[in-house]
């Protein structure tokens, strides 16, 4: 009868230290900050970027500009002498142009600020995945997204396109992979409801 008692004791306390153990798990999961429930502040988008706010502050932290029509001035001078080399710059293939280099889509979206995020948020370039120096499966990305022009040429360009479909984006690997639809070595990664889809 006591080993009873006691097996019976030994069955309680592990299932408290079971519950404990879950119980410490979920609240720390739901104590990130991190995660599409963070709060938003007003007048920024979803990561806190407050396209007015920026604006005003560029404003005012430009040097004040003189007159365009005014060549006497050093601030004329140094301009023209820039146009120049911009120009120089462009013109000669082996130069890159200062101004040279995708430019944000709309509303400020770019590869490297948005896609490239969500692959370094979830390690998808981390070194023990896609980012390791022979990649995963035919898929290679740069070591936690150092190239952000190859990662864009391997996404886009590479596998005849379908890792990235812009006629289906629905259908692209990069999209089907990470959210369950269809196999993927390093499980699932996020829902297609979510802010990362």
């Amino acid at each position: 009868m006591a080993e009873h008692s006691n097996l019976k004791k030994l069955k309680i306390a592990l299932l408290v230290l079971i519950l404990a153990v879950f119980a410490g798990i979920t609240r720390s999961a739901s104590s990130r900050t991190d995660d599409a429930a963070s709060p938003v502040l007003p007048g920024a988008d979803i990561y806190g970027y407050d396209e007015q706010k920026h604006a005003e502050q560029v404003k005012q932290s430009a040097p004040k500009i003189e007159k365009a029509g005014d060549k006497s001035s050093a601030a004329a001078a140094a301009a023209d002498e820039a146009a120049k080399e911009a120009a120089k710059a462009e013109s000669n293939s082996n130069v890159p142009s200062p101004l040279a280099g995708p430019s944000p889509g709309p509303n400020g979206w770019s590869f490297r600020n948005h896609v490239q995020a969500v692959l370094t948020k979830y390690s998808c370039n981390s070194g023990a995945c896609h980012g390791s120096s022979a990649g995963k499966n035919g898929f290679k990305l740069t070591l936690r997204g150092d190239d952000p022009d190859t990662d864009h040429a391997v996404l886009t360009r590479q596998a005849a396109a379908r890792r990235v479909s812009i006629v289906e984006p629905a259908k692209s690997l990069l999209l089907l992979k990470p959210t369950g639809t269809i196999t993927h070595g390093g499980g699932k990664r996020f829902e297609t409801n979510s802010l990362e889809y």
